[in-house]
């Protein structure tokens, strides 16, 4: 059974060792590798609202928000390299969804479009593609992602 809980300190090391894994670290806007020190510190500063994903009692990744201005909201997850493929990240989503959607007339994510095992998971989670034409980023199209309320 999957379970969400908020990120405690004591996360810290599992979120920056995701992150700061090529694989993860290649499909994020900020490619940079980034210290636990660092991690910290933004940490005690931002009092982010992230959550640890867990299955059972294995610790498998992280689901983070951003931007949020009250009204929308940004979503996003890391699976541990070895714990991908799984459905973990599909679950993952599928619990922050229900707990926002009533809050959020707006959920909203980015993603490389070349990532593709992301992407099409987002349209099956109902993610449609929004905006006129995709961002480069790190010289690859990025592209926005909204939530379709059909069942709000």
């Amino acid at each position: 059974m999957i379970s969400l809980r908020r990120v405690s300190e004591d996360d810290l090391k599992f979120i920056n060792d995701i992150r700061n894994d090529p694989t993860t670290r290649s499909q994020l806007e900020n490619i940079e590798i980034i210290s636990l020190e660092e991690t910290n510190k933004w940490f005690k500063e931002k009092s982010p609202v992230w959550f640890i994903i867990s299955w059972g009692s294995n610790r498998v990744g992280y689901i983070r928000t951003s931007h949020d201005t009250g009204n929308s909201i940004c979503i996003g997850c890391d699976i541990a390299p070895e714990q991908r493929g799984k459905g973990y990240a599909k679950a993952a989503y599928r619990c922050l969804i229900q707990l926002y959607k009533k809050d959020y007339s707006v959920i909203w994510l980015d993603v490389y479009r070349d990532n593709t095992i992301a992407y099409n998971l987002y349209k099956k989670l109902g993610f449609i593609e929004v905006g006129s034409a995709p961002r480069l980023v790190n010289n690859k199209e990025y592209v926005t992602m909204v939530y379709s309320r059909i069942d709000a």
